[in-house]
């Protein structure tokens, strides 16, 4: 009776061994709020595509819509501790519903750690990476990304490269400071990935980021409606 009990337990542990880890889950809010713990002017990418390019101004009223829409969020780090990565990726549930989920794939570092032992722009934290360059691979298209880089002391050469669908390139970059970086994609070539290449290791804050929507079962409707007045006028 001992042997077989001894026996069940070692298969159950081998079970729980062999189950995937679970990723570490961000919820995301609405508020793209980089000025709440710092006061300073926080600066905004100076070269790029610039009819793309993106402000902080300009970014936070559509993330805020996209929110609201259960289109997109931002990842702000204030509520998960410790190393964000759980096989390569974290998960971020975003939209008022909270029933969608963006995987952030990471390559390159093992660790991106959310921290408060140096100052975020806002919040009560940021994250910190355990290399420099690094990429970001999106579950979802994405139309619209923004992220504020933090300064560090010492000159960077700070900039975003993004991987588009049609696997053309844009990289967008700033100078040495709190530096917003955002991009707008063209519509019907949204962002898949984006790449960071500081000149050294570097801290983060809020990540926001709008997905490319779904047809609306609205316009699917419209269309099966549409379909259905050709045949009969075409009976007719």
């Amino acid at each position: 009776m001992k042997k077989i009990r001894t026996i069940a337990t070692a298969s159950f542990a081998a079970a729980a061994l062999a189950m995937p880890a679970k990723a570490v889950t961000i919820a995301s809010v609405g508020t793209y709020d980089e000025n709440t713990t710092q006061t300073n002017t926080v600066d905004n990418i100076t070269s790029g595509d610039t009819d793309q390019n993106l402000t902080s101004t300009s970014f936070t009223p559509l993330v805020l819509a996209a929110f609201n829409a259960n289109t997109g969020g931002v990842a702000n780090f204030d509520d998960v501790t410790g190393n964000l990565l759980t096989n390569g990726s974290f998960d971020v549930t975003y939209g008022t519903s909270q029933a969608k989920t963006l995987k952030v794939t990471v390559v390159g570092p093992t660790t991106l750690t959310a921290e408060a032992n140096s100052i975020p722009i806002s919040g009560l934290q940021h994250f910190g990476v355990s290399q420099s360059n690094f990429t970001f691979n999106f579950s979802e298209t994405l139309s619209a990304f923004g992220i504020t880089i933090l300064q560090r002391t010492g000159t960077r050469n700070l900039a975003l490269t993004f991987t588009l669908e049609d696997a053309t390139t844009v990289e967008i970059s700033g100078a040495e400071g709190d530096t917003f970086f955002g991009y707008q994609a063209a519509v019907g070539n949204g962002i898949v990935s984006a790449s960071f290449v500081p000149s050294n290791t570097q801290h983060y804050d809020d990540m926001g980021f709008i997905v490319v929507p779904e047809p609306s079962a609205a316009i699917m409707l419209l269309g099966g409606a549409g379909t259905l007045l050709i045949r009969r006028r075409r009976r007719a």
